[in-house]
């Protein structure tokens, strides 16, 4: 059966609905869930997917130990393995809470954190030195917007990528980002 057939009937493109884009859009959605309910198929598979899914990650807000634990162990059953944990309140506290994570999980999660600015520079070197055992996939904003310089000048003392994203929240933020020699991940595009 073409779906494009079906969406593309006269009476569809005739309609007084049709004539408003929102409209179109959201009786395209109904037919096509319609039709995927009918021919038990998920919409994807109907319009022929031809991407694979990209993992995603899931966010783990800034909390108690065991909270945290207990968060990540509801995560994973539902199949995430990517946990984003925000930390930044204070540095000791976030590595202790980053170790028991590790501890408890291993090699099971990959782990990101997004320190939110919360560090100043000699926060964030200690931070480096502490978490030398965890492997990061990303560290994101760990310093303030107006210490950029910085973030560039450590990227080169983690393995981990380094991202900005409250530096893109002005355009003088944004060129710095775009003109960095390092590779500092730009979250915003």
């Amino acid at each position: 059966m073409k779906i494009s057939l079906i969406l593309n009937c006269g009476w569809f493109g005739r309609s007084h609905a049709a004539k408003s884009l929102l409209a179109r859009t959201a009786i395209q959605s109904a037919l096509l869930d319609a039709i995927g309910k009918l021919l038990d198929k998920p919409v994807y598979r109907l319009l022929g997917q031809r991407v694979k899914p990209l993992p995603t990650s899931v966010t783990v807000g800034i909390k108690a130990i065991p909270d945290t634990l207990e968060e990540i162990q509801d995560y994973m059953r539902n199949g995430f393995r990517i946990i984003k944990v925000k930390i930044g309140k204070t540095v000791e506290e976030d590595v202790e809470r980053l170790h028991k994570i590790c501890e408890e999980y291993g090699n099971k999660v990959q782990l990101r954190v997004d320190i939110n600015q919360g560090y100043s520079l000699s926060e964030f070197r200690w931070f480096l030195k502490k978490t030398n055992d965890i492997s990061f996939d990303v560290i994101e904003q760990p310093l303030p917007t107006s210490e950029f310089e910085y973030m560039e000048l450590l990227h080169d003392r983690t393995i981990a990528n380094i991202a900005a994203d409250e530096n893109r929240h002005s355009p003088g933020g944004c060129a710095e980002v775009g003109n960095s020699q390092k590779k500092i991940w730009d979250l915003q595009y």
